[in-house]
């Protein structure tokens, strides 16, 4: 069910990386950071499942990072 997800996550980010590329729009930056920030919760949480507790930290610190940094950037810009 999580690489589903993750899968469908990471197709809408390139989709809405493909379509900012061509139309030179940048509307959509912080929605694709946003989605890029809970793909990383996904992977930290197959990685817990794995029993690799290093790796599945480290993309949660990086996952609220990316999602603080949007945000800051959506709300108080």
């Amino acid at each position: 069910m999580l690489k589903i997800i993750r899968i469908l996550l990471s197709i809408f980010v390139m989709v809405g990386g493909i379509y900012g590329l061509i139309t030179d729009n940048n509307a959509l930056f912080p929605y694709m950071m946003g989605l890029l920030g809970v793909i990383m919760i996904f992977w930290g949480i197959t990685e817990l499942r794995n029993n690799q507790k290093a790796k599945g930290v480290f993309y949660f610190i990086t996952a609220a990072f990316v999602i603080y940094v949007v945000i800051q950037t959506m709300f108080f810009h």
